[in-house]
C-alpha cells in the first residue's frame, strides 16, 4: 500500500469514528451506555406497538419493526424533531432498547411507522400519523412513559378507510430487564409516568398511497 492509499484509509477511519461519536452524543450515550439526564434534558423510555394486519384485516401480531416520530408544538404548530427506532431483536439480542435523551418539556408521539425492513430507516412502509399521545420530560430525570398501542382495522377496503384504536400499555418487561442489566445506576433513578392519549381513543382514518 503506498503512502497516499494509507493516508486515505486512515482518514476514512477517523471520519467513521467521528460519525459514531456524534450519533452517540446525539442519543445521550456515553460509549454504548445512556448517561444521566442533564440540567436541561431527561432520559426517556418510550415505545410503540402497531397491530395493522398488513392493512387488510385485524391482527394480534405486532408489526416487527417500528419507527416512532416524536415532536413538540412550536409556535402553535406540531413539528417532528426526532424519529426513534423501536426495539427489535437481531439474532435473539434486543436492539434499540436504551432510553433516549430529550430536552425538558412536553413531547408528543406524532406518528408510528411499520417498517418494510426491520431496523432499516428509509426502507419504506406505512406511517400512521397522529399525534396520538403526549408526555412530559423533566430535566435530570429518567422516566418511563410506557408504550403506545395502535390497532388498525379496515372498515372499507376499496376506499382505504379504517379505524385506529389507541391505548397506553406498560413498557415491555424484557426491555426493562435488559436496560437494568446494562445500566443499573441509571435505572435506579427510573420513575414511571405513563403518556396520555391525545383526543379520542378511537378515530377514523383514510390510508393514502405512500402514507
Amino acid at each position: 500500500m503506498n503512502l497516499i492509499s494509507w493516508l486515505a484509509s486512515a482518514a476514512l477511519v477517523v471520519i467513521g469514528c467521528a460519525n459514531l461519536l456524534a450519533r452517540a452524543e446525539a442519543q445521550g450515550v456515553a460509549g454504548t451506555q445512556p448517561s444521566a439526564g442533564s440540567d436541561s434534558s431527561g432520559l426517556v423510555l418510550v415505545g410503540a406497538i402497531l397491530l395493522d394486519g398488513g392493512n387488510l384485516v385485524d391482527s394480534s401480531r405486532p408489526c416487527p419493526g417500528i419507527e416512532i416520530g416524536l415532536g413538540q408544538v412550536i409556535n402553535g404548530k406540531y413539528l417532528t424533531l426526532l424519529v426513534q427506532q423501536g426495539m427489535y431483536k437481531a439474532w435473539g439480542a434486543p436492539k434499540h432498547y436504551e432510553p433516549i435523551a430529550l430536552k425538558a418539556g412536553q413531547w408528543y408521539v406524532g406518528s408510528v411507522k411499520c417498517q418494510r425492513l426491520v431496523g432499516l430507516s428509509g426502507s419504506g412502509g406505512t406511517t400512521y400519523r397522529g399525534p396520538y399521545a403526549k408526555f412530559q420530560v423533566k430535566a435530570g430525570e429518567v422516566v418511563d412513559v410506557g408504550t403506545l398501542k395502535l390497532q388498525y382495522s379496515v372498515e372499507n377496503f376499496l376506499l382505504s378507510k379504517g379505524k385506529i384504536r389507541t391505548s397506553i400499555e406498560p413498557t415491555d418487561q424484557e426491555r426493562l430487564a435488559e436496560t437494568r442489566k446494562q445500566t443499573p445506576a441509571v435505572m435506579s433513578k427510573l420513575v414511571t409516568r405513563p403518556m396520555i392519549v391525545v383526543g379520542t381513543s378511537e378515530r377514523e382514518v383514510v390510508m393514502r398511497p405512500g402514507s
